[in-house]
């Protein structure tokens, strides 16, 4: 079962794609996994270097964790917010 994030009060999910300077990249991932509201730290092989998945209660908080928090990380260069809109479809796995 996968949890509904509006049912725990969490109004405002979002994955933040970060581009990072890559000998820095690790000790990002753990400082983004010591916080409370991230759910997810997934290394890409794409343009951006990771993927961040975050539960706030209000667009707002969300911000404010941006502005106060992941921006002040060193060796964070560029982020880009993607915030979650409607959930059409959501599974555990694609394994059946």
């Amino acid at each position: 079962a996968i949890p509904n994030p509006s049912f725990f009060g969490y109004s405002s999910s979002a994955y933040l794609l970060l581009r990072v300077d890559y000998g820095k990249l690790e000790s990002i991932c753990e400082q983004l996994a010591r916080f409370e509201n991230v759910h997810l730290v997934v290394k890409l092989l794409n343009g951006y270097d990771l993927i961040v998945g975050v539960h706030f209660e209000t667009p707002e908080i969300l911000y404010n964790f941006i502005r106060e928090r992941v921006a002040r990380i060193e060796g964070i260069n560029q982020t880009e917010t993607l915030v979650r809109a409607e959930v059409r479809k959501r599974l555990a796995s694609i394994l059946r």
